[in-house]
């Protein structure tokens, strides 16, 4: 593990309150468009569901992780999105479900793999992905926004086993 994924998992630690180890979604079970992922960190297993999108020559391009924290005692989701370096950093990066957009968030840290941005899912935003059927992921490069599009299929099922 790299050190800058551990400095996110860290960070991501000290602001939210990890689940039960009790996780019902399993490393790589499948639920239609997303995968069950899990990994351990100090000593600690980590799951949440993922999907990564490629392009048109079959290359990781994004990567979108979903998985469930406490904050301030009540259950939340947190999305982590690393998209390939080269991105205006200013500008952030946009989601849009069914091409209506929900958010634009700050990336919080560029590392040789790409761009992280990390975005709580509240109850709305949730809502909107569950009863979606594609999110686009914008970024911007030199003055050219490039869009990409994950399936929402059976990421309902997914965050209900989170």
């Amino acid at each position: 593990m790299n050190i800058v994924k551990s400095v996110l998992i860290a960070a991501i630690l000290s602001l939210a309150t990890v689940m039960p180890s009790a996780y019902a979604v399993k490393d790589g079970e499948t639920f239609k468009s997303w995968k069950g992922h899990c990994e351990k960190f100090q000593g600690k297993e980590f799951c949440g569901i993922s999907q990564t999108v490629v392009d048109a020559d079959k290359k990781p391009v994004v990567n979108i992780f979903i998985r469930k924290v406490k904050v301030k005692d009540k259950p939340n989701h947190i999305a982590f999105i690393k998209v390939p370096l080269g991105v205006n950093l200013q500008a952030g990066l946009g989601l849009a479900v069914d091409k209506k957009e929900i958010a634009r968030v700050p990336y919080t840290v560029c590392d040789p793999a790409g761009c992280n941005a990390i975005l709580p899912l509240k109850e709305e935003l949730i809502n909107k992905i569950k009863t979606g059927g594609k999110m686009q992921i914008g970024v911007l490069l030199v003055n050219k926004e490039i869009v990409l599009t994950a399936s929402l299929s059976g990421v309902t099922k997914a965050l209900e086993a989170l």
